[in-house]
């Protein structure tokens, strides 16, 4: 994990936008990821932070537009990113609603996905 990631977790940690249940979601998550660019995959860790907090506070986000949903389905890494999002959902630590999932999947693409995607 990159030390600038670190430190936004701590920020976020002090700021109590973050608690120690999400953070160790997202640490075990991120060894999954160890081989990407750090840079998505704090894109990544981030947001499932907010995702958390979001969920926490019974708060939502405005779903996604249907266009944009449908070029992300399409991405040539959508089909990993899903199938990985199905193999760790069991363990998020919070639930989740359907626009959130959403998000997550499309910064699971952005990780997953090689440039050419």
């Amino acid at each position: 994990m990159l030390t600038e990631t670190k430190e936004k977790i701590e920020v976020l940690k002090k700021a109590e936008k973050a608690d120690d249940k999400g953070i160790r979601f997202i640490q075990e998550i991120e060894k999954d990821f160890k081989n990407s660019n750090p840079y998505k995959v704090e894109m990544l860790l981030i947001h499932l932070l907010m995702v958390f907090e979001r969920a926490k506070n019974n708060e939502t986000v405005d779903t996604m537009p249907e266009e944009l949903w449908q070029q992300i389905t399409h991405k040539k890494s959508f089909s990993k990113a899903n199938k990985y999002w199905k193999s760790i959902q069991d363990r998020v630590p919070y639930k989740i609603n359907e626009s959130e999932k959403q998000y997550v999947i499309m910064h699971l693409v952005n990780v997953i996905s090689e440039g050419n995607d």
